[in-house]
């Protein structure tokens, strides 16, 4: 039985972007759309708090700031999805 699911008004849509694969975001824990993307899919959010899960902080192995357009390829800690 398929499910009717309306985004509720002013809620905005979710967007999802290429990221490492190490990228972690506390949505990815409790949200439903989150849960199920696949590994180095994160959702792009100005108010999300995310983490490396290597160092476990906000900060990466080089010391840099964790976020979906700062964890990219050709950033030196940067993991694709396929090596994790």
């Amino acid at each position: 039985m398929e499910q009717n699911r309306e985004i509720p008004f002013g809620t905005p849509e979710r967007r999802y972007v290429p990221a490492c694969a190490l990228l972690r975001a506390k949505s990815m824990y409790y949200h439903g759309q989150d849960q199920a993307q696949a590994p180095g899919v994160v959702v792009d959010s100005d108010v999300n708090g995310y983490w490396c899960a290597q160092t476990q902080d906000a900060i990466g192995p080089d010391q840099r700031g964790c976020a979906p357009a700062s964890c990219q390829a050709g950033r030196g800690c940067f993991r694709p999805a396929v090596d994790v």
